[in-house]
This record gives structure tokens, sequence and C-alpha cells, in this order.
């Protein structure tokens, strides 16, 4: 995907960063697990979404780029949580980056975070899962 599309706010040349590829792992209802980055699980291949993109995109310019390739990102009442997947050697660490609600109509400061306040490099990759806004769902016990 190209992020270009992004500069309707501000122009592209405005962009202080230069662009680059970022690997995105999109997965309803659940975070991938840490193994399958290390093995490059065949599971990973289905959810991969590469976007191009600067370090000073915000994560809610990144979901509305993953809900033009993910449709099941755009449903009401979903949340697209971020995780940011580092290299660190030979062994990959995950934390969390932050989450954006799928609706637009509420907003959360972590809508403004970009790329570089997380301290993303060039070579990590971000995992998203696509989860409902709200507590889980439990069933009563049968």
């Amino acid at each position: 995907i190209n992020a270009e599309y992004m500069g309707r706010r501000r122009k592209s040349t405005d962009r202080r960063s230069a662009r680059f590829f970022c690997g995105f792992f999109v997965k309803k209802e659940d975070h991938h697990k840490l193994e399958q980055f290390s093995s490059r699980a065949v599971e990973l291949v289905d959810d991969e979404v590469q976007i191009y993109t600067w370090k000073d995109a915000t994560l809610l310019e990144l979901t509305q780029l993953i809900q033009q390739v993910k449709p099941f990102a755009k449903e009401r009442a979903m949340q697209l949580k971020f995780n940011l997947i580092s290299p660190s050697k030979g062994k990959f660490t995950e934390r969390p980056i932050g989450a954006v609600r799928a609706e637009t109509s509420r907003r959360s400061e972590d809508d403004r975070k970009t790329l570089a306040d997380t301290s993303f490099e060039i070579g990590d990759f971000l995992d998203v899962a696509v989860v409902p806004i709200g507590p889980p769902i439990t069933r009563p016990a049968v």
C-alpha cells in the first residue's frame, strides 16, 4: 500500500523522514504468537500487509491503510491493538504501543502517536490484533 494518500492533510513533501516498507501482520481477534515471527510461520504470510510509510505516520493513519485491505478492520465496535515486534540478538521481543478504534467517531491519544514516538526502528514489524472493544465475552459454565 502506498501511504502517500495520507498527505491530504499535509503534502507528502512536508514529511521530514524518508519513506520505507514496513511489514504489518494483521489478525482478527488476537495477536500472533511471538514464536511465529522467529520461524516465519506460514500463518504469517496470509496476514502480512506491506505498507510504504514514514516514521512520522500516526497509528490512526496506519489504521486507515490497514482498513483498505482488511475489511474486517472497519467493523464497528472493533479496535486495532498495535504491538511492536523487534528482532534482538536472534530473538524477537514484543511491546504494546497503542490501540485505535475502528470507528471514526471516537478518538484517543494513541491516534496521534507516531511510529517514531514508539521507538520503532526500520527492520521492526507491527503485529496488529483487530479485537472487539470492551471486556472479553465470557460464557456461563455448563
